[in-house]
């Protein structure tokens, strides 16, 4: 939109708005046309702006408001914004008859006097600047200016950016020589608060570090420093020009290169040691460069080259082989052949004292936990199983020192029929026999085992059928009771000879078995006749029989108490004991 050279001024003061200072805007719009005068147009101005502070330090709030223009004229007062704080401008959208709009920005200084569109009209919109304060805001920069002063760690002057850091106490300077270290001190915050020099434990007061070009190793020799002249250190290798090393106080040492494949290279005096070789030929030495030569044997003899065990031996400074020696090493079986007759093939010697312990010959199960066969240096032979295939004489196996297991003893009977029979454990007891206990299951021996097997087992008593000799046990009591047989004999005699004379004495009969029995009487001592009553009880469940008659159960019998009573009681069941009364009066109950 144009404006026409012939502009006509209108000083119609419509209406103003009286909040700070305004300026009257007084002004007509007139079209572009070939008419004389051109014509007038007719609309609407909104105007918009933001919040600002006039010149005179007035504050304005942000708003908006519409005009209405009508035959071009324009009398319009606002608040004068040239100079405000922060710089503003009246945003302005025009809408005309005819279908026109424009945009434009006003800027209004303040006039006593009204004021044409020409003189307030600004596009680009003016530059909009901020307070220093808003500026670093804005930028997230703030001016030195406006920097304030900082304390605590780190502290700055009001207005400076410049920052010095807190003193800790700490003076600057180097600290720690060749004979001191540094001490230092860090708080919480990682600062240093305290360092100084603290005198090298040992070391200190003398010497001086290597100067010379070999590695520098320090050493302490009475308090001084010392270099170790006698090593060289260059390209990572370690050389001593003279003095000892001495390795006999470590630990370990492994002074060798270790591998499965030799290296390429060498030189003259290498040594490696080759793990997968044959075990005690496993050092190689480079004898000329790159040339190794494996170690087999050292002194004067030659290596075993036969298809025996190459087991080396040494005799008056010379290797030899021993023949008589082989190994099968897919089997891993190791024989060793007797040279001659009476000579020995395994020898073994005992220690220094005269009572070796130890084992000299064991033979385990693959996980190695069981002893299937072990000979210690006492000769005690142990195994978890164990048969012996020769006989001393007349078809007598010996067997000295098992502990454990079974032996089998295998004879013929009176028919001819080979019988073995399985002998048990003692226990150790006094006056044991072995008894026949009849047929068992036959144990697995190794050279196969036999069809007929019999049990034997320990016994304290023989029972038999027929006349055996022998002596009878025979007790003497002195005491009120006790238990014939002593709760051991099967069949025995019992005298009581009470030490206050005239006192009973009760008898117990042991655990009813057929063919137990037992006399009992009243005795004298050095021509004394001992008196009293004797009462024979039997045990649960049992009952005595007596002339014909049967106790109830659990019953006893009672002498007249004379001296000399007598009687004997036979088992004839599990079950039943008859008496059989010999000198006095007895009674059943």
């Amino acid at each position: 939109m144009q404006r026409s050279s012939k502009l006509v001024l209108w000083a119609i003061l419509l209406a103003s708005t009286c909040w700070g200072s305004s300026t009257s805007i007084q002004d007509t719009l007139y079209s572009t046309g070939t008419t004389s005068p051109p014509p007038k147009f007719s609309g609407s101005l909104s105007i918009s702006w933001n919040a600002f502070t006039d010149s005179a330090g007035v504050v304005h709030p942000r708003g908006q408001l519409q005009y209405q223009v009508k035959q071009g004229v324009i009398n319009i007062s606002l608040v004068a914004n040239a100079g405000s704080t922060p710089t503003s401008y009246y945003s302005v959208s025009y809408s005309l008859s005819g279908g026109l709009s424009q945009q434009e920005n006003w800027v209004v200084p303040v006039s006593a006097t009204p004021v044409v569109l020409a003189t307030i009209r600004t596009n680009p919109p003016p530059v909009v600047t901020y307070s220093t304060l808003a500026t670093s805001l804005l930028t997230g920069t703030l001016q030195a200016a406006q920097f304030p002063a900082l304390t605590g760690d780190v502290t700055t002057v009001a207005g400076a950016l410049a920052t010095t850091l807190s003193a800790t106490g700490v003076s600057g300077g180097t600290y720690g020589d060749s004979t001191h270290v540094a001490r230092i001190t860090v708080d919480n915050k990682g600062r240093l608060t305290a360092v100084s020099s603290v005198l090298i434990s040992g070391g200190g007061g003398g010497g001086t570090p290597c100067t010379v070009t070999s590695l520098s190793v320090q050493f302490n020799n009475a308090g001084s420093f010392g270099c170790m002249g006698e090593f060289t250190y260059a390209s990572s290798t370690l050389t001593a020009t003279a003095g000892t090393v001495d390795f006999t106080a470590a630990t370990a040492t492994s002074a060798f290169r270790t591998g499965t494949s030799l290296p390429a290279t060498c030189a003259v005096g290498n040594l490696f040691f080759k793990s997968d070789a044959t075990p005690g030929q496993n050092i190689y030495m480079c004898q000329s460069t790159n040339n190794w030569t494996q170690q087999l044997n050292s002194g004067t003899g030659s290596p075993c080259t036969t298809t025996a065990l190459g087991l080396q031996f040494n005799s008056a400074g010379s290797f030899g082989c021993l023949t008589n020696a082989t190994y099968v090493l897919a089997t891993g079986v190791l024989s060793i052949n007797q040279k001659a007759d009476t000579n020995g093939t395994i020898y073994g010697k005992r220690f220094t004292d005269t009572t070796p312990t130890g084992t000299w010959l064991q033979f385990q199960d693959a996980a190695a936990v069981t002893d299937l066969f072990k000979v210690d240096t006492a000769g005690t032979v142990s195994a978890t199983s164990f048969q012996s295939l020769d006989t001393v004489s007349s078809g007598i196996a010996i067997f000295n020192g098992l502990t454990s297991g079974t032996v089998a003893l295998a004879a013929a009977d009176v028919a001819g029929t080979s019988i073995a029979y399985v002998l048990p454990s003692t226990n150790g007891a006094a006056n044991q026999f072995l008894m026949d206990n009849g047929s068992t299951t036959c144990p697995t021996l190794a050279s196969g085992s036999p069809t007929t097997c019999h049990q034997l087992i320990w016994s304290s008593s023989l029972l038999a059928t027929g006349i055996v000799d022998g002596l009878a046990p025979v007790t003497i009591t002195t005491g009120n009771s006790a238990t014939l047989g002593a709760g051991t004999y099967r069949s025995g005699y019992t005298f009581n000879q009470n030490v206050t004379a005239g006192t009973g004495v009760t008898y117990t009969l042991p655990a009813t078995a057929a063919g137990k029995q037992y006399c009992v009487k009243n005795s004298d001592v050095t021509g004394t006749a001992r008196t009293g009553v004797i009462t024979v009880a039997v045990p649960a469940s049992s009952y005595l029989h007596l002339n014909g008659a049967r106790g109830t159960i659990s019953s006893n019998v009672t002498s007249g108490g004379a001296a000399g009573d007598a009687a004997c009681f036979v088992a004839i069941d599990s079950t039943n004991w008859e008496v059989y009364p010999s000198v006095g009066s007895w009674t059943l109950h």
